[in-house]
């Protein structure tokens, strides 16, 4: 789910099969899927039922990966929670209309298809399987900004779990703390009057762009893993030049081709690291599903640290 304006996760994934361009202002974004817009004179919000709001996660290309997009609109998502606001909502409160409507959804999606039911005489069944592909989603991921606005407040309230990606440069870790601490700060304003489960997963902070040469960087690194070893990913995300070739191209590093033998080089050694980073997070998040990629990273990383000291 794209819950930025600058829609920079939707550029990524245009020319799906249900998404071939750009989305335009007629495609539903995440405002549209928690229900702001009123299209009943009676009531000044929209509860979809689970169909049509599975109508607008949108096929990619990607087998199994669908998109709620985001393009200008999402931005009317700040003016449609105060226009709620004015209207007055007694019977909804202004930071669950994205949970309400994801818990909608998921109750009329359960999963049907079993594992065992995937292979049938030694052999993949693909209606099976393409059933299994688009009849529920294994997670949800929101993408949204690191603001404490009333449109970001719902997608926090809507998570299971919090990541945040981090640089490690003094300025933006103490913008951190401002945003944690307001985020905070507002939570405890809400559990004060709503006892509303939420967050029951784990919470990380992933530092990214940590240059392996940059004592300062490893440095603050290291503080933070002493200091927070439960709440800080010991994998992460290391500076890399080869990860723009791709994004010059919207593309990821899994699908851009390089043309040159250097560039593959710089591609593969960042793949490894992202291969390492998401396994990381499953570890946390999905205990026992995680593949080894992060424990070969950190044994890799760890070992090449000590050597050069």
């Amino acid at each position: 789910m794209d819950a930025d304006p600058q829609s920079t996760i939707t550029l990524y994934f245009v020319g799906g099969e249900e998404m071939p361009t750009l989305p335009d202002d007629e495609t539903p974004t995440m405002v549209d899927f928690a229900g702001l817009f009123q299209t009943d004179e009676s009531i000044p919000y929209t509860d979809y039922d689970a169909e049509t709001l599975d109508g607008f996660f949108k096929k990619t290309s990607w087998p199994g990966v669908r998109l709620v997009p985001a393009h200008g609109e999402t931005s009317e998502g700040e003016i449609q929670i105060a226009r709620l606001l004015r209207a007055g909502t007694p019977e909804k409160r202004f930071y669950r209309f994205l949970r309400d409507s994801i818990d909608r959804w998921k109750e009329g999606h359960p999963p049907v298809t079993r594992p065992n039911e995937l292979v049938s005489n030694g052999r993949v069944d693909q209606a099976k399987l393409e059933s299994a592909l688009n009849e529920t989603l294994d997670c949800i991921i929101i993408d949204y900004q690191p603001a404490l606005t009333l449109f970001q407040l719902n997608n926090v309230m809507a998570s299971t779990s919090l990541i945040i990606p981090q640089t490690m440069k003094g300025f933006d870790i103490a913008t951190l703390s401002t945003f944690v601490t307001g985020l905070l700060t507002m939570l405890r304003h809400i559990f004060a009057t709503d006892r509303i489960d939420m967050g029951g997963a784990a919470h990380m902070l992933l530092p990214t762009i940590v240059q392996r040469t940059n004592e300062q960087d490893l440095t603050q690194v290291g503080n933070l893993l002493e200091n927070c070893p439960d709440e800080v990913l010991p994998v992460f995300y290391l500076r890399s030049d080869a990860i723009s070739n791709a994004s010059d191209v919207y593309q990821s590093v899994y699908e851009y081709d390089p043309d040159t033998p250097g560039k593959r080089k710089g591609i593969n050694r960042f793949i490894e690291n992202a291969d390492a980073v998401n396994d990381a997070i499953v570890s946390r998040l999905w205990p026992g599903l995680e593949r080894g990629y992060a424990e070969d990273w950190m044994q890799n990383f760890y070992n090449f640290e000590e050597e050069a000291e």
